[in-house]
């Protein structure tokens, strides 16, 4: 099969899981059913402690079995885990839908990523993962902006029709993984998987930049991706929620152009450039939104996405030429593995300050607290030729 007909498999496969009509509003549906944000949370936290348990045995799993047989046997799980979502039998199908996402996420975590990867490195157009990358996601955007206005609509209506809809994507995607083509692994023979770990494990450490960045991408991350989590609750306090779908969709398009731009801008200012920039305009537009709630907020947050594409392109091509081809997966896995378990943590702090204060208090506080973690982004940098200044 020809490189460019498994990069279209991999884009529609893409669209299709995240054509998740619950997805924005996800927040409000675990609220709904476990009875308060700060349960909410939790749920997130299983998610990413489920995520955490399984990140290295997966990587391994990925390195050595190969990327498609993972990523079929990632969207089984998640095809059972929104089915346990939709029950909605209450909290304790939540936390078993959250037990199989989280092993989802840690199939999913370095290999798909590694999957278009050594499609590129094997086509010989490796140079042009940047391109593909973004173009791949930004169609990933649209297919979540107009899932977005769906979800809006049915949220007026009901919470379990929104739910069951939801577990479509997962059925077609599945249908979709089982026509991707495997890409051949390295030649790896490693009896000891334990082995194959410690090397990882050992090429990080020695990685000076690497290890940085990854601090980097761990602690801001993990603050930045809680707080998106809670943006549905804190736009309910300050826009109809009809809206809510809309507000979303919107993001999506402005995180679509980010996308189809974004190789472009990161070739034309740099990796290290890209991420700084990113990093600063998010920081000053989100915490001006959180100060100052009100109906502009939702506008600004969306706004700042502006720069979304390039900073994502900047990051997985830093991280894979980063990584060794034979530890590719292992690495990336280790890598979200710690970004989990900070994720889960911090997504117990924010419920719990969403459900003591506001969540315009609690969302102000992670923008202000991910601040510190330039320094990490800039220390990766320092001895580098592409430093940011």
């Amino acid at each position: 099969m020809s490189h460019t007909r498994t990069v279209k498999l991999i884009t529609w496969f893409n669209s299709a899981i995240t054509f998740v009509p619950m997805g924005p509003v996800v927040v409000l549906f675990f609220a709904h059913v476990s009875g308060s944000y700060a349960l909410a949370g939790s749920v997130y936290t299983v998610l990413l402690i489920s995520s955490s348990l399984f990140e290295l045995p997966t990587g391994i799993l990925s390195d050595l079995w190969g990327r498609q047989r993972v990523l079929v046997a990632g969207t089984v799980a998640a095809l059972l885990g929104a089915i346990s979502y939709a029950t909605g039998l209450g909290y304790a199908s939540l936390l078993i839908g959250a037990t199989l996402m989280g092993l989802c996420q840690a199939l999913y975590s370095g290999n798909n990523d590694a999957l278009l990867y050594e499609v590129m490195e094997q086509s010989g157009e490796k140079e042009s993962y940047g391109h593909v990358y973004g173009k791949m996601n930004s169609w990933v955007q649209i297919s979540m902006g107009v899932s977005a206005v769906l979800g809006g609509f049915l949220l007026q209506y009901s919470f379990t029709l929104l739910a069951w809809l939801s577990v479509l994507p997962f059925l077609v995607g599945l249908i979709i993984s089982v026509f991707i083509p495997n890409t051949r692994t390295h030649g790896v023979t490693v009896e000891n998987p334990f082995a194959h770990l410690r090397e990882a494990t050992r090429l990080f450490i020695t990685n000076k930049r690497l290890r940085l960045f990854s601090l980097f991408s761990i602690i801001s991350g993990g603050l930045g991706e809680s707080s998106y989590s809670f943006l549905p609750a804190f736009y309910a306090t300050v826009i109809p929620s009809w809206l809510l779908g809309i507000v979303n969709a919107f993001n999506k398009l402005i995180v679509y152009f980010s996308f189809v731009f974004g190789d472009r801008i990161v070739k034309k200012l740099g990796e290290a450039r890209t991420l700084f920039v990113d990093f600063w305009v998010d920081r000053v537009v989100n915490i001006l939104a959180f100060a100052f709630p009100s109906v502009v907020s939702p506008i600004l947050v969306v706004l700042s996405g502006a720069l979304f594409g390039p900073y994502q392109v900047a990051e997985a091509k830093i991280f894979q030429e980063e990584f060794s081809s034979e530890h590719r997966a292992t690495m990336g896995s280790l890598n979200s593995l710690l970004g989990s378990v900070f994720y889960g943590i911090m997504a117990i702090v924010i419920g719990l300050l969403a459900d003591r204060f506001s969540a315009a208090h609690a969302l102000l506080l992670f923008q202000i607290l991910i601040i510190p973690t330039v320094f990490l982004l800039r220390g990766s940098f320092k001895h580098s030729k592409k430093a940011i200044f």
